[in-house]
């Protein structure tokens, strides 16, 4: 049995996470708990993400992720606390299996500097729970596919949807359908 993990694609401010969060809607408003945790980020008028937030998508709680100053080049500030707190929330919805887990957003802090996330991705990869959602960047699909892929082969059956500009209406439509293709009844949660 392979574990689905979907993973939503795109270059940053492409629409990833609103795609996530909109899914994340529809199943609620068919009866579908769901856990994990969604970004939300403020950005500057030319799109320039200064401060991220993430969200327990169960219980609604939110802490501060990284922030940077609004003007200049500078990289973001992250806050190890507040990934030990989402961590532990992503855990819990494994440990609870509450699914579909949303995880938003893994980059390069996960799967270059293998900081943020990446504890969870590494004990996620072993137990091969789900389905997941995750939002990553474009270009980083092959790194994280080789983290799920750690503990051997075949746990994870990888599925991708790429958010463009051109084509984001109707990407959390297919996330959720998506999930409703699952065909390994263990997998079902759904009825």
């Amino acid at each position: 049995m392979k574990t689905l993990a979907l993973f939503v694609t795109g270059k940053r401010g492409s629409g990833k996470s609103t795609a996530c969060r909109v899914a994340l809607r529809i199943l609620e408003a068919r009866g579908i708990p769901c856990s994990g945790i969604l970004c939300s980020s403020d950005r500057t008028p030319e799109g320039r993400p200064y401060r991220i937030v993430a969200e327990d998508v169960a219980t609604g709680e939110s802490c501060l992720l990284a922030e940077r100053p609004i003007e200049g080049a500078s990289d973001f500030a992250f806050c190890p606390e507040s990934f030990s707190w989402a961590g532990s929330v992503l855990r819990s919805g494994v440990e609870a299996s509450r699914f579909p887990l949303f995880l938003d957003e893994v980059g390069p802090l996960e799967l270059v500097s293998k900081g943020g996330y990446f504890p969870f991705l590494a004990w996620l990869a072993q137990r091969g729970a789900g389905p997941i959602v995750i939002a990553v960047r474009s270009g980083l699909e092959a790194a994280l596919r080789d983290v799920l892929d750690s503990a051997g082969p075949g746990l994870w059956r990888v599925e991708s949807i790429v958010v463009r500009e051109d084509n984001r209406d109707p990407i959390p439509q297919m996330i959720v359908d998506s999930l409703f293709r699952v065909a390994d009844s263990t997998q079902c949660i759904y009825s």
